[in-house]
Parts: structure tokens; sequence; C-alpha cells
């Protein structure tokens, strides 16, 4: 159905913490969470979509999913190691509740999703073949990171706009074969 976007990446700047910066990214949130980190161990769930639906739209269901961008820095090398998730925000996702019923409905959703990681694989397969430091962290985000991101943003918008909001059920099973396609493709790229 329909879909939001997060319409800048979320970077994550904490350069100001002393030594070395970790943030973990492989631990998938429960239900009781406000983000779900993307993952081939969960898919989502209804459960998952938690914001309450919008009144103005006949859409079923919204998906808002995003990818996350988290520069960590060594400020004794000066290296930068770039975290990338792809996440769900639980609390501005929604369903309406005859939605529920349609697991058709759901992997449309959950393709959203699977558009986000396979997006955030491309951004990490980028980095992989750049040495990052904090002084050319700027012009690799602006050369690899936010035009990958502004592919990720036209991709999905094409796909419900070729499946027509997961109405157009073969065009639908196109987009479902082409997304595993290209995820078994960056497997390499894979942050689980």
């Amino acid at each position: 159905m329909e879909k939001l976007i997060l319409t800048s990446l979320l970077f994550v700047w904490m350069a100001q913490m002393p030594n070395f910066l970790s943030i973990n990214s492989t631990t998938s949130f429960s239900n009781g969470d406000p983000e779900i980190i993307w993952s081939t161990a969960r898919r989502l769930n209804w459960d998952d979509f938690k914001a309450q639906p919008n009144g103005q739209t006949l859409t079923g269901a919204v998906t808002h999913s995003t990818i996350k961008v988290m520069p960590e820095a060594n400020k004794w090398t000066g290296r930068v190691t770039v975290v990338v998730q792809a996440v769900f925000a639980c609390n501005k996702s929604w369903a309406r509740e005859k939605a529920k019923e349609s697991d058709y409905l759901l992997n449309h959703e959950q393709r959203h999703f699977d558009i986000a990681e396979l997006y955030a694989r491309k951004i990490r397969q980028a980095l992989a073949e750049e040495r990052i430091t904090i002084k050319n962290y700027k012009e690799i985000r602006a050369a690899i990171i936010q035009p990958l991101f502004r592919e990720y943003v036209h991709f999905d918008e094409q796909y419900d706009h070729q499946t027509v909001h997961g109405l157009n059920k073969e065009t639908q099973s196109a987009w479902n074969n082409k997304i595993d396609a290209q995820l078994e493709d960056m497997l390499l790229y894979l942050n689980d």
C-alpha cells in the first residue's frame, strides 16, 4: 500500500565521546520496541504496526522504513567505521484492522522493508571499497551515501507505482522475485 520514507538519512555523529565509539548494529528489536532492524531471522507481522491509521486515506497499511547510517570514529587513528541499518519504525507504521487479515498485504509491506535492506547492502558495498577517515567522511557521504539513498527512495516509489500499491498481483509477484534476487546477489553485504 502507501509507503512513507524518511527523506533524509539519519546521521548519528558521536565524535565527542572519548576514544572509540561503538553502536550495536546486529540486535533486532522485539515487538514492544519502537524500531526493528532488518534481519533474515525476523519478518514483519501485523503486531509491529503500532501507529493509529490515518483517517484521511483509504490505504490499508503504511510501512515506515528507512536506512540509518551511523559513523563511528576512532579519534586516535582518525578512521571511521560506518554502521548501516535498514530499520522499520513501529510507532510510525500502521494497518487497519481489516487489512490485518491479509497475508498478501503484509508481504507487500515487508517488501518495502526488504528494499530498505537491499539499499543498506548497496551502501555497505560501496563503503567497503573506501578508506573512510574523519577528514573525508563528509565527502564520502555526499558522493556515495546520499546518491544511493536517493536511488533507494526512487526504487521504493517505483515499486509502489508499478504494483499499484500491491493491487496488481502479477506485477507484485514479479517484484517479489526481483527483490529476492537482488538481496541474494548482495548477500556478501548482509549485516545479520
